[in-house]
């Protein structure tokens, strides 16, 4: 880890790696650019107060993405049919578009962000199961607000294990909307809607106005 003094490392561009077992290892600082594992058992690990922003493509091999401390994964996923997503303590998984996955581990009050609405719109589908222990949350935030209300199917699996613990985060929200969350033991769905006259606050004659 660098010291408070220091500058933290920075990565800009994109990162290829070759066939075989790789470790990418972002212990601080910031990744900005695609990553490209090769075939292989490959693992990404994000951790301290490492912000990774942009895509990972795993390969299709059995890979593993950790992220625990602070950290952040905002992008997308391909070739990640046998990967399994571990996401720890303050750590963030901000997953983009359509991601299939092996398996999903959230612990330690981690956080699986979801985009909704326009082509950013988040749907994993969890060949496995998808776990979350206490105090796990999910972010929920607009890409687009035209195609940001309704329905959004965020997560399917073939288990959904502690989804009571799950709670919805709508502080990234406009404050016009209000997010809801629907759990059953398959599936995770989002509903966006227009805050009422009472949500808002709101008397009789300011509702009119």
């Amino acid at each position: 880890l660098v010291a408070s003094d220091k500058l933290a490392p920075s990565i800009t561009g994109d990162v290829l790696f070759g066939n075989g077992a790789n470790n990418f290892n972002v212990q601080d600082g910031s990744v900005t650019g695609n990553t490209v594992f090769g075939t292989g058992a490959d693992r990404l690990n994000i951790s301290g107060d490492a912000v990774y922003v942009g895509n990972a493509n795993f390969g299709g091999g059995t890979d593993i993405l950790d992220i625990a401390g602070t950290a952040v994964f905002s992008g997308r996923l391909s070739g990640a049919s046998g990967l399994t997503a571990n996401v720890a303590g303050g750590g963030i998984l901000d997953l983009k578009g359509t991601a299939n996955i092996q398996a999903l581990n959230v612990t330690g009050g981690g956080t699986l962000a979801v985009t909704l609405g326009g082509a950013d719109t988040t749907a994993i589908a969890v060949a496995g199961d998808a776990n979350f222990a206490a105090n796990s949350k999910l972010l929920l935030q607009l890409s687009s607000i035209d195609d940001g209300e309704g329905q959004h199917v965020v997560l399917t699996a073939e288990n959904i294990i502690g989804g009571d613990n799950l709670t919805t985060s709508t502080d990234f929200l406009p404050f016009l909307y209000s997010g809801t969350l629907t759990k059953t033991d398959t599936s995770l769905t989002v509903n966006i809607a227009r805050k009422g006259t009472e949500e808002l606050g709101l008397n009789r004659s300011e509702a009119t106005a």
